[in-house]
Order: C-alpha cells, then sequence, then structure tokens
C-alpha cells in the first residue's frame, strides 16, 4: 500500500511542479501587460531607471504570490 501511496504522490508532485513552472512566466506577461496598459492609459512615461524598479517589483510580487500559493498548499497538505 505505501509503494502505491508514493507512487500517486510522485506524480502530483511533478504534476504540481510542472504547472507551477509555467504558470510563472504567465503571470509575469499578464502583470507586465496590465502594467503597461495603465501606464499608457494614464499618459506616464519612465525613466529607464524606473522602468527597471517597475520590472523588479513584478518580479518580487510574482515571487511573493508563489510563495503565498505554496505555503498555503503546504498547510492544507499536512493539517
Amino acid at each position: 500500500m505505501s509503494k502505491l501511496l508514493n507512487r500517486s504522490l510522485k506524480r502530483f508532485v511533478i504534476y504540481a511542479g510542472i504547472v507551477l513552472a509555467c504558470s510563472i512566466p504567465v503571470y509575469y506577461i499578464i502583470i507586465s501587460q496590465l502594467w503597461q496598459y495603465e501606464m499608457a492609459e494614464h499618459n506616464i512615461i519612465l525613466t529607464e531607471k524606473a522602468g527597471r524598479e517597475d520590472s523588479f517589483l513584478i518580479i518580487g510580487t510574482i515571487t511573493a504570490l508563489t510563495v503565498l500559493f505554496l505555503f498555503s498548499c503546504w498547510q492544507d497538505w499536512y493539517c
């Protein structure tokens, strides 16, 4: 019985990893597009330095959301 449980758990972890790896670039693209749309709508022009800071902010937001999602999944799994 434990071998069957381990096998299904391995498949689930692999599937979750693939979904997570594919979703991070999609989240980045969506948030970046939304950010550019809002900037264009309000006629805001950024300097190159501010543009780099915005990219850092977007990457940081996606990382935080990913960690939050993983933490909530981990809590659901073990609690």
